[in-house]
């Protein structure tokens, strides 16, 4: 899932695509308005000859369905989804058309059920109490029950040493090892490992969550900290100073005061 945030723009670009196709090479196939003035679809062909491309003759024409819709404050997104129609002893099969016409139907009921019927907006603090996945100024409802996997970053304004990752739906197998159990090795080479300590470690519940958390530094003044939920999902990652040459010109204690100040507005969502 993509964002942008100018919809005036983008329903400008999707015209012009469907006029001249994109990077000279995709052929726009279809391009429909699913919602007005809030969502658009079009649907692109990524290949122009069944019998010249190998990997056409093997696998299919492959063709890209994007799915745009629009917030609050003109901000919007772009969904992307992906289908070949396979070929037919290496040649477009004789009902090519009627099989891309059926796809193109699947793909947009996809997107309407899955995407545009829970579709919300969401004030900037609102949290939901229902299942789904939050947008800035959005939210798309759901059951809780479709796999889904997001890892989001969040940048500090004027704080460029310092970020926040957050993981969904990465759920942990059933022989695979927690956060505990597994090593961190944040950089490679002998040095680093044996400058690498961690500075706390344990059990740790986060409003009625139970989990893990992992508190790594190395380099002088690095640091990378972990908190996975038990399951592993979600996850949290914050690092300090990481993509710089020293490190973070903040304190040991400044950076768990940090962590112990934005883990705890983790909360679960509420059945």
């Amino acid at each position: 899932m993509v964002m942008f945030n100018d919809w005036k723009r983008n329903v400008s670009t999707i015209n012009e695509t469907k006029q001249n196709g994109r990077d000279g090479t995709d052929i726009v196939v279809d391009t429909r308005t699913l919602i007005p003035d809030r969502a658009m679809m079009q649907v692109t062909r990524n290949d122009f000859d069944w019998e010249d491309s190998i990997t056409v003759k093997n696998r299919g024409m492959p063709y890209e369905a994007d799915l745009y819709f629009k917030l609050d404050n003109n901000d919007a997104y772009i969904v992307r989804s992906y289908f070949y129609i396979p070929a037919k002893n290496g040649k477009a099969p004789a009902n090519w058309k009627a099989q891309e016409k059926e796809a193109i139907n699947t793909i947009e009921k996809k997107f309407r059920q899955e995407i545009l019927s829970g579709l919300k907006t969401r004030q900037e603090f609102e949290v939901p109490n229902k299942h789904g996945i939050c947008l800035i100024g959005g939210f798309i409802a759901d059951d809780g029950k479709k796999p889904f996997e997001v890892h989001s970053t969040v940048e500090f304004a004027k704080q460029h040493d310092m970020s926040l990752e957050i993981m969904h739906g990465d759920v942990l197998k059933a022989d695979e090892a927690t956060l505990l159990q597994r090593k961190v090795d944040p950089e490679k080479g002998l040095l680093v490992k044996a400058l690498t300590r961690t500075i706390r470690q344990g059990k740790r519940t986060i409003n009625g969550m139970s989990g893990e958390e992992k508190l790594v530094k190395w380099g002088g003044n690095k640091y990378m900290f972990f908190w996975e939920r038990d399951g592993g999902d979600p996850r949290i990652m914050m690092q300090f100073g990481t993509e710089k040459k020293d490190g973070t010109k903040r304190s040991e204690a400044e950076v768990l005061a940090i962590w112990d100040t934005v883990l705890p507005t983790l909360k679960p969502v509420k059945p």
